[in-house]
């Protein structure tokens, strides 16, 4: 209970820094979700290292005293700095009476002091010392001091918390420059040393060495900052408490120490160059995203064809006909990261779900039940556009099927003919809606209009459209409920079902929309149609006309003002209306519960993502399997990523 009392879980935004190199080890900490990325060489503080070549000092009795007689000029800057040291630090340098024999423990106490008014931690972030003290926003002003941050975004409010204590560092070098080592020129290059995902742990090594913190760790996200990262922190005495009563964890422990020590000294010994063993830590590495790649696709440029055998594999492996890759992407040196799911390592796509629809399996691919509400959230979080929309509906509104033809084309015997089912088409115009009446579309219409056509008919023009569409007897069952939404902006569009002439809801259309009524199948009242009348399994038909006459421009009010609005001439989308049902298991899944309103939402899209094969015999991934010249391949990019 002691030691259950003694942890507690924290958040980090995407870039906040946790701890930083040099800092007294207080706590270590364990990731629950989300990435930590561990740097060397990228802290502000003063180090504790008095190796030569290592140390911020190159003449620590200079330094000192140029600190202690700081205290005898209150009024000035310096002055103003030396009330911000701790009384501790104070007294350590206002007591010695020779710098040059100064014991290793004192002066390690004045480091600390000058890294605790670096840090100036305010509410638990650090905060600018010429915002604490006003007497430094005359140097921090200056041209001369704004050269050395020069490299920093322009607006103060753009900065990191690293920025700020650069700041304040530089701030220090600039009241007390005898003794210093420039921090810039010495520090040498910030280095990526590794990543920690959930079940890493990191901070242990100061708390067992007693020894300040060797590394900087950030919160790290997604390229767009998506994704807070949870920690579970362990103070140092409950840490310590643990080691002691649990030898085989101390050994372990111990163990992971000495690993991250051989690791950090090759990655420190490494040249800076070398691709080998640098390309997972390189800048470009981290803008793409990739360190998240558990099982990230990638595809050599050197050995592909283009012959699209992947995609073709991907989209065969699949009952709907429709691909979960696109060889469309951003390129690392020779590979091409197609748009297909990755497999995070901290999977924001989870997080909103407002149904509980999706999470991931056993095989780490991402899972969408088909309780999906089709409302984006999840497509639009993915920061790699990873999840795609399908559109569900019997005629999507983007459909290519459309047939269509001005009326005045159609010989004479066929106007009362065309809007029937078995009425042959094939002559028509062929396109995709929705329908702009723009110059080109105008332009078809004009040249497909016969030269007798009658003066009536090229002044006002009327449009005639057909869609076939399939049904299946499933879909056919009794309830089964269907919409058709229809928007216009020239008034009085007649459709057609099956030759049968439907009526709108509501004769008065807002903004040009109207909803059609599918009477259901226990609607079979006297005088009514019933959906058997206006739907059959197999192939059925759709039919609208559109008269383009100026007095039918539907005028809609924008602000008070008069405007036409749109030239839409025809978009329309007919649906089944899904039942969502969602399981109570999933519902548990939802902060605060799945809401009613958004279960009865109507359902037009579906999201899809890539399942990592995972339903298939060994679950290999088709698209690699497929490719026949070795281009494909699945990495986990933090250990994996090819260097060749």
């Amino acid at each position: 209970n002691e030691v259950r009392d003694g942890v507690d879980l924290v958040s980090f935004e995407p870039g906040q820094l946790i701890c930083d190199e040099h800092e007294r080890a207080d706590s270590m900490y364990i990731v629950r979700s989300g990435l930590v990325k561990v740097l060397k060489n990228a802290s502000h503080l003063f180090s504790t290292n008095e190796l030569p070549g290592l140390s911020d000092f190159d003449d620590w009795p200079a330094f000192a005293e140029s600190l202690r007689k700081a205290a005898s000029t209150p009024d000035t800057p310096q002055g103003k700095f030396w009330n911000l040291l701790s009384e501790y630090a104070r007294s350590l340098l206002t007591k010695e009476p020779d710098f040059k024999k100064m014991q290793t423990a004192a002066r390690m106490g004045v480091i600390h002091a000058l890294n605790d008014v670096i840090r100036n931690n305010k509410d638990g972030r650090t905060k600018a010392l010429d915002e604490t003290v006003p007497e430094f926003k005359k140097i921090t002003d200056s041209a001369q001091f704004k050269e050395k941050l020069q490299n920093l975004p322009e607006k103060r409010s753009d900065w990191t918390e690293s920025d700020l204590r650069l700041l304040n560092r530089e701030l220090i070098e600039y009241l007390f420059p005898k003794g210093l080592r420039p921090h810039r020129k010495h520090a040498g290059p910030e280095l990526i040393l590794t990543y920690l995902s959930r079940g890493d742990f990191f901070g242990e090594m100061g708390l067992m060495n007693k020894a300040p913190r060797s590394a900087t760790c950030l919160a790290y996200g997604h390229p767009n900052d998506e994704g807070m990262v949870e920690l579970v922190h362990i103070p140092g005495r409950v840490f310590l408490q643990i080691m002691k009563k649990n030898p085989k964890i101390e050994a372990a422990v111990k163990q992971e120490i000495a690993s991250r020590r051989k690791r950090s000294v090759e990655a420190l010994t490494n040249p800076a160059w070398d691709e080998a063993n640098q390309v997972q830590f390189s800048e470009r590495f981290g803008e793409l995203g990739l360190i998240q790649g558990q099982k990230l696709m990638l595809i050599d440029l050197d050995r592909c064809t283009r012959c699209d055998e992947c995609v073709r594999a991907c989209v065969n492996s699949h009952e709907d006909g429709r691909s979960r890759l696109f060889l469309d992407g951003p390129r690392f040196g020779k590979y091409l990261v197609p748009t297909a799911c990755r497999s995070c390592l901290d999977p924001v796509c989870m997080i909103r779900c407002p149904v509980g629809s999706i999470h991931r399996g056993d095989n780490r691919e991402i899972i969408i039940e088909d309780w999906c509400i089709g409302c984006e959230i999840c497509s639009k979080d993915c920061p790699y556009g990873s999840i795609q929309m399908h559109d569900l509906g019997i005629i999507p509104e983007n459909s290519r099927r459309w047939r269509f033809l001005p009326l005045s084309a159609l010989k004479p015997r066929d106007r009362d003919q065309w809007f029937q089912p078995g009425f042959r088409d094939d002559s028509w115009l062929s396109g995709s809606g929705p329908f702009i009446y723009n110059r080109d579309l105008k332009t078809l219409v004009n040249l497909a209009t016969p030269s007798d056509a009658s003066e009536s008919s090229l002044l006002e023009p009327a449009v005639a459209f057909r869609h076939p569409f399939e049904l299946t007897r499933q879909q056919l069952r009794e309830g089964t409920l269907f919409s058709l939404e229809l928007t216009s902006m020239w008034s009085g569009p007649r459709v057609w079902l099956n030759g049968i002439l439907l009526k709108p809801e509501d004769e008065k259309p807002k903004q040009g929309k109207q909803e059609f009524a599918l009477p259901t199948a226990k609607e079979r009242e006297d005088g009514k149609k019933a959906l058997q009348d206006f739907l059959r399994v197999g192939r059925n038909v759709l039919a609208v006309q559109v008269s383009v006459s100026p007095a039918r421009r539907i005028v809609v009010k924008s602000k008070g003002i008069d405007d036409e609005g749109p030239d839409t001439l025809l978009s329309l989308r007919m649906d089944e209306i899904h039942t969502v049902e969602v399981p109570e298991e999933a519902g548990k899944r939802v902060e605060g519960g799945v809401a009613e309103e958004v279960v009865e939402k109507k359902v037009m899209y579906r999201a899809v993502v890539c399942d990592l094969c995972s339903s298939l015999p060994g679950k290999e991934p088709a698209c690699v399997n497929a490719c026949p010249h070795d281009a494909a391949m699945r990495v986990n990019a933090r250990f994996q990523f090819p260097t060749g």
